[in-house]
């Protein structure tokens, strides 16, 4: 009866330890030209692999967070109207948190007017 009991233990400390080491977290601040916070962003975190997408709004000090992610590789983007697409391909998200500072840069009016609404 011990034997069953300890194999079962063993058994979930291994699926505790191999969850924790897959999990994998996303964050940071999204600043305009002048350094300036910039509230209710869209982030989008998309695994490169799966597709899997997670999306995330920034708060009002300009921070947003994603958690609970798979590790590998991720595209981020960013999106606010009056301001430039930020993309960034390529993100590796391991078993240690990513802390990104995205800068935008303003939209060209032209750019805006060619764009259906």
């Amino acid at each position: 009866m011990r034997i069953p009991l300890v194999c079962l233990f063993v058994l979930c400390l291994c699926a505790a330890a191999a969850a924790a080491q897959s999990a994998a977290s996303i964050g940071g601040n999204v600043i305009d030209p002048e350094g300036k916070a910039v509230v209710n962003a869209t982030v989008l975190v998309r695994n490169e692999a799966s597709a899997d997408l997670r999306t995330a709004m920034t708060d009002a000090t300009g921070h947003f967070s994603v958690s609970g992610l798979p590790t590998g590789i991720y595209t981020i983007e960013v999106a606010v109207p009056g301001f430039d697409l930020v993309e960034r391909t390529g993100v590796e998200l391991g078993n240690v948190a990513l802390d990104l500072a995205i800068r935008l840069t303003v939209a060209n009016i032209a750019d805006l007017r060619r764009d259906p609404v």
